[in-house]
């Protein structure tokens, strides 16, 4: 079983343990919330690891790791080494208007569901967000209030970790190295995981649902390595456009979730 399914909400209120729901988002991370044409530059970061919020990149300065390149026929180094730039995981707040809608396809460890976040009171930094489940032709609407930073883990505890898990994913496009064709490093030592660090991968902008969008891939360190996560991520929103997480040794599909509709005021 992997780290990131031990235990599992059902849409009535059952409780998340909260490493697993860190683990899961990890490769991407498995972390916290994303944003619009709202976004500002916060300081502030969540007390809880791993559930921060939108808009601040992380350290401008990081360190780098070498990876020193061996031979095939003596195994010894090369002259040339890489060195990936290792950053901390980015923390961010994103602001939320009111009016705003998210509607996903979600398949979480084979349960599908159709769940719409939409944002339906703002008040300082109070946000109010209808929860709507709709899973095998029936629907469940509830609504959860709560601050920019944590409203996610309120909805999380209602109805499971799905939009959490896609929120945490859009914070890696926070970090300084970010950009399409790169590689770094980030620090995830403080995100409740089992793993230290993980690999970013940056592609190339594709198109999903006909919304732009940079696709990258998660890879956690060592005797992790065997999941991934392959994440799609647009400028501006609080969620990832599309998130995949597997388990390349098993070859399964632990979580999968595809921004359908939205609505951006």
């Amino acid at each position: 079983m992997s780290p990131d399914e031990r235990r599992h909400s059902d849409r009535h209120g059952g409780t998340v343990d909260r490493r697993s729901v860190l683990a899961a988002l990890a490769g991407v991370t498995v972390g916290s919330v994303a944003g619009c044409s709202s976004d500002t530059d916060q300081d502030s970061q969540g007390d809880d690891p791993g559930t921060t919020s939108d808009g601040g990149k992380s350290d401008p300065s990081p360190e780098t790791t070498e990876e020193t390149a061996t031979t095939e026929e003596t195994g010894e180094p090369t002259e040339t080494t890489e060195e990936l730039p290792t950053v901390p995981f980015p923390k961010s707040v994103y602001e939320f208007t009111e009016g705003e809608s998210y509607t996903y396809d979600f398949n979480y460890v084979g349960t599908v569901s159709e769940q719409t976040w939409e944002v339906i009171g703002v008040d300082g930094d109070q946000v109010t967000v209808k929860h709507t489940i709709t899973e095998d032709g029936e629907s469940t609407t509830k609504e959860v209030t709560g601050s920019s930073k944590y409203v996610y883990q309120n909805v999380m505890m209602d109805a499971g970790p799905m939009f959490i898990i896609v929120r945490n994913a859009q914070l890696y496009s926070k970090a300084d190295p970010f950009a399409p064709n790169t590689t770094f490093r980030v620090d995830v030592s403080d995100q409740q995981k089992q793993w230290e660090a993980e690999i970013v991968e940056v592609g190339s902008e594709t198109t999903v649902n006909g919304i732009p969008c940079t696709e990258f891939t998660v890879i956690p360190d060592k005797e992790y390595a065997s999941y991934k996560y392959t994440i799609c991520t647009a400028d501006g929103y609080p969620f990832t456009i599309s998130y995949k997480a597997e388990n390349t040794n098993s070859n399964t599909v632990r979580m999968e979730g595809t921004l359908t509709e939205a609505n951006r005021p």
